[in-house]
């Protein structure tokens, strides 16, 4: 078998019949292209889709929120259908200072949400409220999502019933 020698840049020898590529770069070259190439690979499938993704807008902000809770008028449909479990989760001394509840809901002290969520009905969506609709209620809610419950609390809260209602 017949061999043709060709002598380029650098010391690079090339020969014709069996393919031979002689490089002063050698092993080495190949190992550089290899890892430039893994990187490339991690680059686009694990980077890119993090960094092409779009951070969440404010109106996906407010449709989260507005998924979270609920107006007066919306609760009193909830329980004119009895489509939900109702729950009042006003602090124990809110609760003992005036303990009317809305008509279908149920007290529930919300220092204990671990204890009495487990009774609740999987079937069907809670709604609760608190006094004023603000970091009880928003406890609790987190509290109960975490524990897998579709749930929704009183914009407002008790006081915002009594101000629709009057």
């Amino acid at each position: 078998m017949e061999e043709t020698t060709l002598s380029g840049q650098h010391g690079t020898t090339f020969h014709a019949g069996p393919t031979k590529l002689r490089s002063p770069f050698g092993w080495k070259a190949a190992l550089l292209l290899g890892l430039a190439a893994a990187y490339a690979v991690v680059f686009v499938f694990v980077f890119l889709p993090k960094a092409s993704t779009p951070p969440p807008t404010i109106s996906t902000e407010r449709a989260a929120h507005r998924a979270s809770h609920i107006d007066p008028q919306e609760l009193q449909a909830l329980l004119d259908n009895k489509s939900a479990t109702v729950c009042d989760v006003r602090r124990e001394a809110d609760y003992q200072a005036d303990q009317r509840t809305i008509a279908g809901a149920e007290w529930h002290n919300p220092e204990t949400v671990d204890v009495w969520a487990e009774q609740l009905p999987r079937n069907k969506p809670v709604a609760i409220y608190c006094a004023r609709g603000g970091s009880v209620s928003k406890s609790t809610h987190e509290a109960l999502t975490g524990k897998g419950f579709e749930v929704q609390y009183l914009e407002g809260g008790l006081a915002a019933w009594d101000e629709f209602f009057k």
